[in-house]
């Protein structure tokens, strides 16, 4: 999602943005733009020249910033597609390698040039507010801690505005190193872990354009929730924000937001299940092959007692594999009723090879 026309001229009080975007940029923005987009052929190479040219992290996201604004054209054709098949890698990408695409490909990029360049930074998912106006559709842009400060940026809004469903480029540099407690005028998370504040807005005062932090009395430790959001698992993660989402009550921004936690989180857990049947199904075949090994060896020397120790030893291993088959078909989820079945008859089948060890254990 970009900024309509309306919005690229509402007269936004970014006062103390406005002071730092207006002065000292004119070296780093002449630099950057010196760079020839034609020859830089990857993120990779664009964040190695960032850093070969410019010296500090603040020099280094406004690059980031005005070569994004300058290099990558919003893709209308995409604006109004919520759901992609597509990963946020795989958009990043493409969204470099063509020179066009939508917020996600501009966040992206620029997430990935600051990991480059040893910048923590966060892409994040929300909606946005201008001129008493909500606009539900899901948007994103990056928060980046600059000399131990958090800061948010949108490059998508700093390239340009949406005029009659065309595109027009036109750089705008309130959109860079805003501060949270500014940001969160015009851009609101969904979650509110990603607002940066001590004091987070509700989303139904950001609908009212009451976003005053200091009236709010509920203090939140952001950095401790972020730490602990991290060290999750992704099916964790996207089922824990559905959680405080949910919380937050209903809301047609977060009514979207909530369809795509839904469906990322059952993709995420089919994929799940599937890898889990993967490594069960490896397993298997590792006891299976041990097995055989036994059989092989009983059948090639019928006189088997100086093997017995061998013999005895590579049941046992077998047996483990085949142990595990059950162990790890048991912790995992199938919501898929094929993957289920599947799942049903290979812990069958493993039933059956235990039995077949110890009855051939007997034999010995």
């Amino acid at each position: 999602m970009t900024k309509n026309l309306f919005r690229l001229l509402a007269p936004l009080l970014f006062l103390n943005q406005a002071v730092v975007a207006q002065s000292g940029w004119e070296d780093t923005d002449r630099r950057i733009m010196a760079l020839s987009s034609d020859r830089i052929e990857s993120i990779g190479e664009l964040g190695w020249l960032i850093n070969q040219n410019f010296s500090d992290d603040t020099q280094k996201v406004r690059a980031m910033y005005v070569w994004l604004a300058h290099n990558i054209r919003y893709d209308t054709r995409e604006m109004d597609e919520l759901i992609r098949e597509e990963t946020d890698a795989e958009i990043t990408v493409r969204t470099f390698e063509k020179r066009r695409g939508i917020c996600e490909g501009y966040a992206g990029i620029m997430d990935s040039l600051c990991e480059i360049a040893g910048i923590t930074s966060y892409m994040v998912s929300g909606y946005t507010r201008q001129e008493d106006q909500v606009d539900p559709l899901p948007h994103a842009w990056i928060a980046a801690k600059i000399n131990d400060y958090w800061y948010m940026f949108d490059p998508t809004w700093g390239a340009g505005s949406v005029v009659n469903n065309r595109f027009q480029k036109e750089f705008d540099e309130r959109y860079f190193m805003v501060p949270p407690s500014t940001m969160i005028r015009t851009h609101m998370p969904y979650d509110p872990i990603w607002q940066f504040l001590k004091f987070p807005v509700n989303h139904k005062d950001f609908r009212l354009g009451q976003t005053n932090t200091a009236t709010i009395k509920t203090m939140f430790a952001y950095e401790d929730s972020i730490r602990y959001h991290l060290s999750l698992s992704r099916p964790e993660r996207l089922a824990q924000e559905l959680r405080r989402i949910d919380a937050a009550g209903e809301d047609e921004a977060l009514e979207i937001r909530k369809e795509y936690l839904n469906q990322a989180l059952s993709v995420e857990i089919l994929n799940a299940g599937i890898r889990r049947f993967n490594e069960a199904t490896a397993m298997y075949n590792r006891g299976a092959e041990r097995y055989n090994d036994y059989a092989s060896l009983r059948n090639k020397y019928p006189n088997y007692k100086p093997f017995i120790d061998v013999l005895e030893k590579t049941l046992s291993e077998a047996a483990e594999s085949f142990i595990s088959v059950n162990d790890i078909l048991d912790e995992a989820q199938f919501t898929h009723p094929d993957l289920k079945r599947n799942a049903s008859v290979l812990k069958r089948n493993a039933a059956n090879m235990l039995r077949t060890i110890e009855q051939e254990r007997k034999k010995l």
